[in-house]
């Protein structure tokens, strides 16, 4: 799980201006769900298991602390919609997965035309 969440951030420093670090972070999201398709589906099944306790989804939280962060950074700069952070994330990251499934499973690669696309549905669903 850490060496995902570094995926994640990689690049992402805290001081850019909000939009440039959100689509960074998408960026790096997208692209670890499809180069690295089976762990990431694997991760996802173990995070919705019962057999996890408390304590590890508390560390799952603690790690991805700097995307709860730029969300609310992104509301109180009127950049995003002043939803509850966890329905923001979950649109995110839901539409991520499934254009991984989708490219994944009809192995059909996403071209660049295509994911910025995706960004831009995305950026549309969550400004403010």
């Amino acid at each position: 799980r850490r060496s995902a969440v570094a995926i994640y951030f990689k690049g992402y420093k805290e001081e850019e201006p909000f939009k440039a670090g959100f689509k960074k972070i998408w960026m790096n999201l997208l692209s670890y769900r499809l180069q690295h398709f089976n762990e990431a589906i694997f991760l996802e099944q173990c995070n919705h298991s019962p057999f996890i306790n408390e304590n590890l989804k508390e560390v799952s939280k603690q790690l991805i602390q700097p995307l709860f962060v730029l969300m609310e950074r992104g509301k109180k700069e009127h950049w995003i919609k002043n939803a509850d952070t966890i329905l923001l994330l979950t649109h995110i990251v839901g539409a991520i997965n499934n254009v991984a499934r989708y490219s994944h499973y009809n192995r059909k690669p996403l071209k660049p035309e295509m994911v910025k696309l995706l960004f831009d549905l995305c950026w549309d669903g969550i400004k403010g």
